[in-house]
């Protein structure tokens, strides 16, 4: 409530800052102060409902107190795992549960070192008297540097003169000091499973869970060290050895067997708790402490009336990034060595105003080769508001950015550190995604997002060091960078296939020294560093003007294009900008008002939006490094191909591979853009609204066309009905054609529907024309087993020979009277239809996808009901319901709209765009259609299709109440509501009685399952696949591995999720086999 409040407060200002700014009718303006509005008006909403829910947890609470639960609420089984993992956990903090902070005990996770662990430390030291006499003596120096433990200082024991500060001594106390104990057995062999490093032990009780709960294993010497943790760490300290190895003796005999055992040779116990020098093992995080109070007593002590400390302290509770360890004891000795360093002798990195006395009889100064960076250092002083020298900065930040050798997050603090910024990181983002932005010196800085709070975090470091240094934050993605090969297909996807990532394919020392030079040039110009927050970028975006107090020492932008023949032959980095001063000279100044972009991602926006794929390739020019050493030439080399052929529209070099990627990309999009000068490619997707009416039109000439050729009742009454259709485009200029159509608003009744696959289960509007769509791709298939390619929409696949794919160039629309039954309909507002806001137009426009998940049930899936539109919840759940509409859309969009049986001689396809007539809200829509689904993991990757309404919306169709339909002799059938219509390209319309899933006419329907069976051998026989006669629907469904085990992921995540449970399969319906008297669908022969 606390960062919520906060987050509330910040919003407030930054809304109060921008209606400030005068009107000019910029309709961007008018997005961006509605989309503060709203994000104020959700925080404020989000802040209430907390209140509200705090209050409700606080009666639980009590209702909880006065009735405890059960005593025994477990199995035992259960209750002893759980009491190991929370014994293990006392373990990595050396102190009981009870007394961890839980807001901060972890906060150094972060921090973790990758790869191989030390199990052991050789130690060699000489053996001296054990006097027990203590003597005083007395040292002087210049400085102290304290490194005694945690537990010591906590006892005072230490006598400081004069005493320690408030500051100093509250952090001692805050922080714990934890205790673990082990029991060393050293044995003659070797009687455990040599191949493992260790093995647990799980109590029987509660109260000694961390007794000997794990023993860690070594063969040479065959030694076992016990693990002693919680509080049965302290209870060993007052018990004999004998004891304790007792008990440890029982606990392996229980384990091996007693022969198994031997007695040990030798034995240790220690008692870190008893020990005067010690007083305990490690510090931990505790109640009422942070990760500050790690800094706090590593700050030195400055007594008064002197300029300069000379109390240090060290030691592993000091180190707030790795403490616990010996390598953060080791780091804190690293630190303070320098640090006195620094104060008594001068900095190496600096030049030092205060300490001329010292530097002069220590010439150990580097002063730095630059001019303009000597001066700015003593002009900028080398002090800062918050204390402590600022540190000249060095390459090793770029390269173990560039390199991944560490994380953002790291390289982001040590920099601070360096530059005495202080820096904090703040969670944001809703139920459903994380988002994470830092705070550098009261300056905000652009958020990052990611599935998990950790990688949401290392996004926002990211997004700091492109605000910094003027570059895109993929630059930073590892995963983008050495000779990796970028391929974009004709959605936008981008497929990354990593090669080899060395320092040499990353960057030259040219790139390091000017991005270097940046860092430095921004550690001692404030006003600089404070332009590339959130608040100047929003400020020049409203305004169109860039902030008056933003320059670089007066420089201003020259017109020159960051790819230009300049930049190139000075190897800079592709998004670095040059400058020119007043005199015409070329610095480097640093972009207050320049947009960065990267050209890969506006190559993407521009595949995506004309449907275009295209292939980056990138090698090494030299076979060998003494060539690329001695040649002038850019040892890089990218090109990039169109359509997956042979047809360069770029080739280029660079000095980096990252570089000669980028540079292709940009070239690429300019040849393109040559090609076909009407598009406009912006930084995002920028789709028309013409596009959805496009595909409105299409649909409304067939639906004209169908009205005038039948003159049945039931598609005079179109106006109000639900309706939906497939179109197909075979180029991005295409305009389409209706191959799919479906008239609906019911499900059969469940006493009509039979096992032989003949009834239909679904009659909506969507689940016929998807029917429909599939009896269309058997047509195709047919024409592809034919030979007949140039035809056909499909070609052969690229993964597996044995199936086919959509062709590249073709794509897959839908287009929805109404908004589909389920969660994009229930929570739609009443305004819905009325006129788009600004912000919609531009969601829309930029093809955005932005859910909001305002209410409990916002997202959560539905079953339908038997007749109308209404759905109820699927938790709890039913094991033969049917999804709604909204959840089928979902899952189309993550298995594809061809089905599991489909799956077996098909790739995935996906849907390109949805339009709606009416129903459309952009932020409930794209809930419920795709981001849904956006924290899943792998393998399920979930397809955002463009979402979109015309300009004009229709009435939204509502369930049909209507006069008895007449089929002549007087015979009188059901009303309106209770018939739905399919159509197909393939084969002729049919109308159907939705109460019994059948034609009214009698027989079978041309899309129900048993006649897909027959599809389905027909095509397998002309494509030589082998389908046993005795195959049932089921089982051909279940040979569809990949597509099960997606779907089964994405079950599980909903499920885990919380957002209700998705239906059963109805295996007892779909065990028919092929009947040879169904013959497969006679085809329409002109469309």
């Amino acid at each position: 409530m606390y960062e919520m409040r906060s987050k509330c407060l910040n919003l407030n200002k930054d809304y109060t800052n921008v209606i400030q700014v005068p009107d000019n009718g910029n309709i961007l303006e008018e997005f961006i102060i509605r989309d503060i509005a709203k994000d104020l008006v959700k925080a404020t909403d989000d802040y209430s409902r907390l209140e509200i829910q705090c209050e409700q947890l606080k009666e639980q609470i009590r209702i909880a107190e006065e009735n405890p639960p059960p005593r025994v609420y477990l199995s035992i089984q259960d209750r002893r795992i759980l009491d190991w993992h929370c014994a293990n956990l006392e373990f990595a903090n050396a102190a009981p549960l009870s007394c961890l902070s839980l807001k901060y005990w972890d906060q150094d996770d972060e921090y973790e070192f990758s790869g191989c662990h030390l199990t052991g430390v050789e130690v060699s030291v000489e053996n001296v008297d054990d006097s027990k006499t203590f003597v005083k003596e007395t040292y002087e120096g210049d400085a102290v540097l304290v490194t005694v433990p945690l537990g010591v200082l906590k006892e005072n024991v230490i006598e400081f003169e004069p005493m320690l500060p408030e500051w100093k001594q509250s952090a001692i106390d805050r922080l714990g000091f934890g205790n673990l104990n082990k029991v060393v057995l050293c044995f003659e062999k070797v009687f455990w499973d040599p191949t493992h490093t260790l093995f647990a032990h799980v109590e029987a009780s509660t109260s000694c869970r961390g007794e000997l709960f794990l023993f860690w294993c070594f063969v040479k010497p065959p030694v076992l060290i016990a693990l002693i943790a919680g509080e049965a760490a302290n209870v060993v300290e007052c018990a004999t050895d004998d004891i304790i190895i007792g008990r440890t003796l029982v606990v392996l005999r229980n384990i091996f067997g007693t022969a198994s055992v031997p007695t040990p040779k030798e034995t240790i116990v220690t008692r870190w708790k008893s020990d005067p020098f010690a007083r305990g093992s490690y510090s931990y995080v505790a109640v009422g402490a942070s990760g500050d109070d790690y800094d706090i007593l590593g700050r030195p002590v400055i007594r008064e009336n002197e300029t300069i400390p000379r109390l240090y302290f060290g030691g592993e509770h000091t180190n707030r990034n790795y403490p616990a360890t010996v390598h953060g004891a080791l780091l804190s000795g690293l630190r303070e060595a320098r640090r006195i360093a620094d104060t008594f002798l001068g900095s190496i990195y600096e030049i030092s105003t205060g300490m001329n006395n010292y530097t002069h009889s220590y010439g150990v100064q580097r002063v730095p080769n630059t001019p303009s960076a000597e001066t700015s250092f003593c002009q900028a002083g080398s002090h800062t508001a918050t204390g402590g020298q600022i540190k000249r900065i060095g390459r090793d930040i770029i390269e173990d950015l560039f390199c991944g050798k560490k994380n953002s997050v790291q390289c982001l603090n040590e920099y601070c550190s360096m530059i005495k910024k202080p820096i904090t990181f703040t969670e944001a983002g809703c139920q459903y995604r994380y988002a994470n932005y830092a705070t550098i010196d009261g300056i905000q800085f652009p958020q990052g997002t990611g599935k998990s709070k950790k990688e949401a975090k290392i996004s926002g470091a990211r997004h700091v060091f492109a605000a910094l240094l003027d570059l895109d934050e993929e630059a930073f993605d590892t995963k983008f960078a050495g000779m990796s090969d970028v391929k974009i297909d004709r959605h936008g996807h981008k497929i990354v296939e990593n090669g080899p990532n060395l320092p040499e394919h990353l960057f030259t020392a040219e790139i390091v020294e000017e991005l270097t030079r940046k860092l430095n040039e921004l550690a001692v110009n404030s006003e600089l560093f404070k332009s590339k927050g959130v608040a100047h970028a929003l400020h020049r975006t409203v305004t169109g003007r860039p902030s008056s107090s933003v320059s670089a020492s007066g420089c201003s932008e020259d017109n020159a294009s960051i790819y230009s023949e300049t930049s190139f032959n000075k190897a800079r980095p592709p998004s670095v900008v040059s400058y020119t001063n007043g005199q015409g000279t070329p610095t480097s100044g640093i972009s207050a008002n320049q947009p960065i972009q990267n050209p890969i991602t506006n190559l993407q926006d521009y595949c995506k939006a004309n449907m275009i794929y295209v292939d980056i390739k990138t090698i090494r020019c030299f076979s060998d490094e003494n060539s690329a050493s001695n040649s002038t030439h850019a040892p890089f080399r990218s090109w990039v191909c169109l359509e997956n052929d042979n047809t360069k529209i770029a080739d280029v070099f660079a000095f980096t591979a990252t570089d000669a990627r980028r540079r292709a990309a940009q070239r690429a999009l300019e040849a393109l853009m040559r090609r076909q000068p009407h598009h406009i490619i912006q930084s995002k997707p920028m789709v028309t609204l013409t596009e959805y009416e496009e595909i409105a039109n299409t649909v409304g000439d067939f639906v004209k066309h169908i009205k005038q050729s039948d003159q049945a009742q039931i598609f005079q009454s179109m106006g109000s009905r639900y309706y939906a259709a497939f179109v197909l485009k075979k180029t991005h200029r295409d305009v389409g054609k209706v191959v799919a159509f479906g008239i609906g608003s019911r499900c059969p009744d469940p006493e009509n529907v039979t096992e032989n696959g003949e009834s239909l289960l679904d009659c909506h509007a969507l689940a016929l024309a998807r029917r429909a769509l599939i009896q269309y791709f058997y047509g195709e298939l047919t024409n592809y087993a034919n030979g007949s390619s140039i035809r056909t929409i499909l070609e052969g696949s690229e993964k597996d020979p044995t199936k086919t794919q959509l062709k590249n160039h073709v794509s897959i629309h839908l287009l929805m009277s109404g908004a589909p039954c389920g969660d994009a309909r229930d929570f739609l507002p009443s305004d819905t239809d009325g006129h788009m806001s600004p912000y919609d137009v531009v969601q829309m426009r930029a093809a955005g996808h932005a859910p909001v998940y305002d209410l409990p049930d916002h997202g959560h899936l539905k079953y339908k009901l038997s007749s109308g539109l209404e759905t109820i919840s699927a938790d709890p759940l039913q094991r033969f319901a049917i999804m709604s509409c909204s959840d089928k859309i979902l899952k189309w969009n993550v298995l594809g709209v061809q089905g599991a049986l489909l799956s077996n001689l098909v790739e995935p396809i996906k849907i390109s765009s949805v339009t709606f007539l009416s129903g459309f809200k952009q932020q409930h829509t794209s809930r419920a259609l795709c981001c849904r689904l956006d924290k899943a993991a792998d393998p399920v990757f979930v397809h955002h299709p463009m979402i979109g309404r015309i300009k004009f919306p229709q009435p939204q169709p509502e369930t049909f109440y209507g006069p008895p339909l007449l089929l002549g002799l007087g015979c009188r059938i059901h009303r309106l509501d209770d018939h739905s219509y399919s159509w197909s390209q393939s084969y002729q319309g049919e109308i159907l009685d939705a109460k019994a899933g059948r034609p009214i006419t009698g027989g079978i329907s041309a899309i129900s399952k048993v006649v897909l069976l027959s599809e389905y051998k027909a095509i397998c026989q002309k494509m030589k696949r082998i389908v046993s006669v005795e195959s049932t629907y089921y089982s051909l469904k279940q040979s569809a591995t990949e597509y099960h085990k997606k779907k089964k992921a994405m079950i599980n995540f909903l499920e885990l999720s919380k957002m209700g449970y998705w239906s059963f399969e109805k295996k007892h319906l779909e065990q028919f086999k092929w009947h040879s008297t169904i013959a497969p669908i006679v085809r329409n022969i002109t469309v």
